[in-house]
Formats: structure tokens, C-alpha cells, sequence
């Protein structure tokens, strides 16, 4: 995605410690026609805006929550291990499906500044997403697994599946919540591209020797989407430089398709006896 995160506080403090001044002017959101009356301020907005031009979107790994989960793994037993695997893996392919979407919307741009999409805010599986802030801790990856949609019943981040779709013999079916920065004109275009087909490489067998083959995939209905105002005076702006251009925040809850067919071979069995579906092969061994 070619992403870089806003200036830290500790970042700029090191470099405007010994300044005077508030220098708040420059935090949020836009560009800034620095007073020379407040140094501080001006040195601020330079390092703001050469992050800004720096690189095409705002986005920090930790938003990826599953990103560092194996940093200090303690094995736990074959069982959870599996599992943890499999849940981690069920949220790469989302993600990858995510920064697909914005690389592609962002294909034309130079910085955040042109950038159709400027920032990422999060994506997440058991909550929905909003800004991380001081007050607000961060969910950890094992408390961010992915629940899957196998009853009506179940309105997982408060949105009745309206599709209809849930798990059955031939689908598994997840929700997911994302939020980004985007330029208001580019709303709809972001919706259709993240719902567009996208590629992925699949190994036969799901062997490292497999034959490496080129496949499309499709998986991913948007069940509600939000448009939310940017107020750059809020805090959650400090440091970020969006450009000039007419800007919303947008969340969207949508649902992610998985075939069967092509991922049972490498399911953990106590996932699919969660599921139901491990009667399924008994049936069909016998």
C-alpha cells in the first residue's frame, strides 16, 4: 500500500522540544499557512507534510491486529495451535482483499495528499472498528477472531445478514468491519473496487512444490455502509494531513465468502465440528 503512519508525538517532540510555542495549529488535518509568530507550528507542519508526501496512504501494522500475533508465540497443544493458524489465515485473506483495494484506488496518486483514499482506520472481526486513540486500547489478534455466520440468528457486529447467505455445504460465511479516510467523490468507487474481483495464487495441493496457478476470486457483499463527517479538530486528526480535498470517514460491514471446496482440505477438524461439518466426512468415509 505504500503506507506510512502520521508523526508521533515522541517523534516530534525530539525534534521541537526546545522550541516555544503551541504548534497545535499544525497537528490537524489540513496543510497549514504556518505563523511566523510560532515557530513551533511551522516546524510541525514540515514534518507533517513531508510524511504526508511520503507515501500514498496512512496506515500503522497494528491496525492489522493478527499482524504480530506469532511474536512470542507459546505453543499451546496441536489443537489451538491449528486453530490459531487457521484464524490467523482467515484474517490475512481479508486483509490482503483490503490492501488490494486501496493499493488499486491509489494506483494513480503521488502522496496522501492526491490520494483517493488517505488513511486507514482499522479492520476487525468481533467489534467494529473506530479510531485508536490514548483512551482507547487496542484488541489484541486472539480476541479479534473471525465468528462465523452459521444461523440466522447470529448478527454478528449488529447487522442482520440481509443477504441470506450464511455456512452451508458449499459456503462458509464471516463478517468483517473496516473504516477509512477517503475523498467524498471516491466513496462508491472504493465500495465497487473492494467488492470487485480480485486475484490470488494457489499452490496444488497446498504444497510449497505444487504447481503455482493464477485464480479469481470474488468474495466479499457489503452489508452496510456509514459516512461519518471529518471533524480535524478532533484529536484522532493530530498529526495527519489529509490535502484539500472534501474528505468523509466511511465503515462498512461486509461479509466474506469462502468455498468449501476449495479450503475443507486444509480445516482444522475442530473447526469444522464447530461448524457441523465433521459428520459431513463420516458420511462420506462411510
Amino acid at each position: 500500500m505504500d503506507a506510512l503512519d502520521a508523526p508521533g508525538e515522541a517523534a516530534i517532540s525530539e525534534v521541537t522540544g526546545h522550541l516555544s510555542g503551541s504548534g497545535s495549529s499544525a497537528r490537524r488535518g489540513r496543510r497549514q499557512n504556518a505563523s511566523e509568530d510560532d515557530p513551533k507550528a511551522a516546524l510541525i507542519d514540515a514534518i507533517c507534510r513531508r510524511r504526508a508526501e511520503s507515501a500514498h496512504v496512512y496506515a500503522d501494522p497494528t491496525l492489522f491486529k493478527w499482524y504480530d500475533f506469532w511474536d512470542g508465540y507459546v505453543y499451546p497443544g496441536p489443537e489451538i495451535a491449528l486453530e490459531d493458524a487457521w484464524f490467523s489465515q482467515l484474517s490475512y485473506w481479508v486483509y490482503g482483499d483490503i490492501a488490494t483495494t486501496i493499493r488499486t484506488m491509489n494506483a494513480d496518486s503521488k502522496c496522501v495528499y492526491d490520494s483517493p483514499i488517505k488513511r486507514l482506520i482499522g479492520i476487525g472481526f468481533a467489534d467494529l472498528v473506530d479510531y485508536e486513540t490514548k483512551q482507547r486500547r487496542r484488541v489484541f489478534a486472539n480476541g479479534d477472531e473471525a465468528i462465523y455466520v452459521w444461523h440466522e440468528d447470529i448478527q454478528q457486529l449488529g447487522v442482520y445478514p440481509w443477504s441470506g447467505r450464511r455456512c452451508d455445504d458449499d459456503i462458509d460465511v464471516i463478517h468483517f468491519s473496516v473504516a477509512v479516510v477517503v475523498g467524498s467523490k471516491h466513496v462508491m468507487p472504493f465500495m465497487k473496487n473492494l467488492c470487485s474481483q480480485k486475484e490470488h495464487k494457489h499452490r496444488e495441493g497446498y504444497l510449497l512444490e505444487g504447481k503455482e496457478n493464477t485464480y479469481t476470486h470474488n468474495q466479499i457483499t457489503i452489508l452496510q455502509c456509514e459516512t461519518e463527517p471529518i471533524v480535524l479538530d478532533d484529536e484522532v486528526h493530530d498529526n495527519y494531513q489529509y490535502g484539500d480535498d472534501a474528505i468523509v470517514k466511511l465503515h462498512l460491514i461486509c461479509e466474506y465468502i469462502l468455498n468449501r471446496n476449495g479450503i475443507d482440505q486444509i480445516k482444522p477438524l475442530s473447526v469444522k465440528m464447530l461448524l457441523g461439518q465433521a459428520e459431513e466426512e463420516v458420511e462420506e468415509e462411510m
